[in-house]
Order: C-alpha cells, then sequence, then structure tokens
C-alpha cells in the first residue's frame, strides 16, 4: 500500500491549521485586546497591502506550482518568481512611503499603512518557496514554521496584554520580526535541501510571465472579490464596521480550513491527470463528483453547529464586543461554504486543463459584479450589505465555474449543494423554534440533518470507500 497520499493529507492539513487554526488564535486575541477602531485599522491596512501585492504578483503563484509539480527542471520558476516578488516589493514600498509622505496625512489608517505593508511584502516573498515546497509534495516543512510563528505571536501577546502593554505599533512590530523570520528560515531552508539555484535567466522569465499573463486577470479580480469589500467597508463605513465585518469573515476564513489542506493536496494530481489534455476517464469523473458531494455535506453540517454556536460563543469570549453585533454578517458569509468547495474543485480541473481564459472571463464578471453590488448596499446596510454582495458574487462565481467545467472539462452538476442547502436550512429552523437551550438546539439539528442526509442518499459507504482509496492510492 502506498501511504504517501495520507502522509500528504496529514501534513497539508499540519500546514492549513498551522496557517489557518493558530493564526485564527492569535486574530482572536487581539480582537479582545485591541479596540474596535484599531483592529479596523489593522484590518483595512492589511487588505490594502494584500491587494497590492497581488497586483505585484502578476498570476506567477499557480503557474509557478504546476510548472514544478510537473517536471523537476522547471525548478528555476520558483527562484525566479522569488527575485520577480523582491524586486517588486522593495519598489512598490518606495512608491507607497513617498506618496504618504507628499500626502502627509494625520489619519491612523494612512500612518500604519506603509508598516502593515512591509510585514505583506515578507509573506509575499515567502510565497515562492511556500509553493515550491507544496508543488514537491513537502507540505509539513511551512507548517511547521507557520506553527512556530504563530506560537511565539500568541505567546507574546497573552504577556503583554495583561500589563497594558499592547497596542497597535507593537502588533506591527512583533508581525514585522516574524514575517521576516518565516522568510528568512524558508530561503535557507530550500537552498540547503534542494540546492535552488538563483541565477537569473531573463528568457526563462519572460516565458513564465507570458504563461501567467493569460491568468493575471483573474488573479487581479479574484483579489478584489476577497478584499474588496473590506477596503470599500474601510472608505465608505466606519472603522467599527470593517471590525465587526472583519471579525465575521476571519471566522468564516478558518472554515474553510478544509480547502486550504485538500487544495495543495489535489493541485498537483489534477494537473498530472490533465496534463495530456482536458480528458477525465468515467471513473475519475464519478470520483470527483462524489468528492464534491462528501464536501458539501461537511460543510451544511459546519454551518449548522457554527452558527448555533455564533451568538452565545463568541459573546461570552468577547466580553460582548463581537458576536450578537455581527451574527447576520456570520450567517451569510458562511453559507458561501459550499459554494467554495464547489468553486475550488471546478477552478482546479479548469486551471490544469490550461483554460484560463475562462477562469480569466468568470473572475472579471464575480468581480465586478462584488464591487457593483458593495457600492450600492455598504452606503445603507454597511457590513451586512457588505456580506449580502459577497454571498451574491460567489454565488455568481460558483455558476460559471461550473458551467465552464461542464463544458470544457468534465460533466459535473450542483444538485447536492442545493439538496444539502435545503437540508441545512429545515435542521437550523427546527432547532431554533423547538428550544432556545443551546445543547438541545445543537442535538435536535444534527438528529434532523443526519438521517435525512442518509436517506437522500448524499452520503453513504460508497463515499467513505471512495475517501479511503483515494487516500491509500
Amino acid at each position: 500500500m502506498n501511504n504517501r497520499p495520507l502522509k500528504n493529507f496529514f501534513t497539508s492539513g499540519f500546514q492549513a491549521i498551522s496557517m489557518q487554526l493558530l493564526g485564527g488564535a492569535f486574530f482572536y486575541l487581539l480582537s479582545v485586546f485591541l479596540s474596535k477602531q484599531e483592529f479596523g485599522v489593522l484590518n483595512w491596512s492589511t487588505a490594502i497591502s494584500v491587494f497590492i501585492t497581488t497586483l505585484l504578483g502578476f498570476g506567477l503563484e499557480q503557474v509557478v506550482v504546476r510548472r514544478v509539480a510537473l517536471n523537476s527542471t522547471s525548478d528555476w520558476a520558483a527562484s525566479a518568481y522569488f527575485l520577480h516578488t523582491a524586486v517588486g516589493s522593495v519598489v512598490s514600498f518606495i512608491v507607497l512611503a513617498t506618496f504618504l509622505w507628499v500626502y502627509d496625512s494625520d489619519r491612523m489608517t494612512l500612518r500604519m499603512l506603509p508598516w502593515v505593508f512591509v510585514t505583506q511584502c515578507f509573506i509575499f516573498m515567502a510565497t515562492p518557496f511556500r509553493q515550491y515546497l507544496n508543488a514537491k509534495e513537502q507540505f509539513g516543512t511551512y507548517g511547521l514554521v507557520s506553527f512556530v510563528s504563530n506560537i511565539i505571536k500568541i505567546g507574546v501577546v497573552l504577556y503583554l496584554a495583561p500589563q497594558y502593554r499592547l497596542n497597535l505599533e507593537v502588533v506591527l512590530r512583533m508581525l514585522i520580526i516574524t514575517s521576516f523570520a518565516e522568510l528568512a528560515v524558508l530561503f535557507f531552508y530550500v537552498r540547503a535541501k534542494f540546492d535552488l539555484n538563483f541565477t537569473f535567466k531573463f528568457s526563462a522569465y519572460k516565458k513564465l510571465i507570458k504563461e501567467s499573463s493569460a491568468q493575471y486577470m483573474a488573479v487581479l479580480f479574484d483579489s478584489s472579490l476577497s478584499r474588496m469589500d473590506w477596503i470599500l467597508l474601510g472608505l465608505i463605513s466606519a472603522q467599527m464596521a470593517l471590525a465587526d465585518y472583519s471579525f465575521a469573515y476571519r471566522a468564516y476564513e478558518m472554515m474553510r480550513l478544509p480547502i486550504m489542506i485538500v487544495g495543495p493536496v489535489i493541485l498537483p494530481r489534477f494537473a498530472r491527470m490533465l496534463s495530456s489534455g482536458a480528458h477525465v476517464s468515467f471513473d475519475k469523473r464519478h470520483e470527483i463528483q462524489q468528492l464534491l458531494k462528501m464536501e458539501t455535506v461537511f460543510a451544511g453540517l459546519l454551518i449548522l453547529v457554527l452558527n448555533l454556536l455564533w451568538v452565545p460563543v463568541v459573546d461570552s469570549f468577547t466580553d460582548g464586543k463581537y458576536g450578537a453585533s455581527n451574527q447576520v454578517i456570520f450567517m451569510l458569509l458562511s453559507v458561501c461554504l459550499p459554494l467554495h468547495f464547489a468553486t475550488n474543485l471546478f477552478w482546479t480541473l479548469i486551471f490544469s486543463a490550461k483554460k484560463y481564459r475562462y477562469i480569466t472571463i468568470a473572475t472579471v464578471i464575480t468581480a465586478s459584479s462584488n464591487i457593483i453590488l458593495n457600492l450600492a448596499l455598504i452606503p445603507f446596510l454597511g457590513g451586512i450589505g457588505a456580506a449580502i454582495a459577497y454571498a451574491a458574487s460567489t454565488l455568481i462565481q460558483t455558476l460559471i465555474y461550473c458551467y465552464v467545467a461542464r463544458r470544457k472539462v468534465m460533466r459535473c452538476n450542483l444538485y447536492p449543494l442545493l439538496i444539502v442547502t435545503g437540508i441545512t436550512c429545515l435542521s437550523y429552523f427546527a432547532a431554533v423554534m423547538l428550544t432556545g437551550n443551546l445543547l438541545l438546539r445543537i442535538a435536535i439539528a444534527v438528529v434532523v440533518f443526519v438521517p435525512l442526509i442518509a436517506i437522500l442518499k448524499q452520503l453513504g459507504k460508497e463515499h467513505v470507500s471512495i475517501l479511503k482509496s483515494y487516500m491509500q492510492r
């Protein structure tokens, strides 16, 4: 038996947990110990910084993963990508710092932006090494680096907060130091372990840019989709509204942890499976469709339980700062989880089949819809408007990707999403209407959800067998 797939799932899971779960714990502590205004400023500056580095990335990230995964002689792509990120980070920081110096604003958001951007630049420069390791299916290395980094950050916060020495400036210093340390460790590890050559070859770099340019607009608009709501909320609404929204959004990102585990594992496999053309055998098509079914059922159960827990648990842990204030926002965001599972699967198929143009079209339509809806709804509904815009544009994205995957790669459908969504809603409302006791609500919801899933054949022995065989292959 080949246990490498199982090992990859565990090591990819360790990486995702180190990044998302421990990162989420650090984020939670900041939300408790920083004021809502400081917390909003940090999140707005982060959104701007991520958007800028995405512009700089030029869509190279996934292209590098696919190249390195397919061919060991393509390791040069990772070093070319690193040099690209390094030069881009230095130049963009100089431009940003100069602009803010000339503008000379006293607003806290603009004063903090350059230092948040420095942190993001170090993370951006570490991306080529993290993705290089993922392409080599060496998931545990960055998982360990991220684990140590987040443990240190959590420890510093817990040490300083009781002494009333924690503020936004201290947090930024800590983020800069830890992100630089992560970059340094990954740089020296990859150089020593894989003897990665950093000799710059312009002709090879030009070839890489040409390949990535086909999906640059997709990456750009995809970044707009994930961060434009934060940016517009910070500009149009108050920092308090952004704090409520970003707290709920970060919690929703933690719900997407399984995507971060599965995604790095299946992308290299799908790239190899479709390397000779966009053809998927009947057995593989059935397996992929059943994988989507399992992911959807898991997402439905997670949505159900977390929405029942949200107000009492979050109110308790944040001393009433968050919870009831952003319950509707979290609910609207959480219903996007099964859509993201489906989108991730369809995108992986389309990307692996090199149908970049369709990814670009889908993403431009989705992000444009998102921006228009945000501009229309945020002035009237604040964070709830941003959540509605995000949910609507996510649905549009899923429908487009499903259509493209069905036409260009393999036959697929969204029926499991409709069935599981209906079961989830029924279970939630049954639990809420029958009792006010939290534990009883969860018990009733699960008792309604699980039998209906089994009766409607959304999960059974076949799915367990497919999952086991896939992990043992």
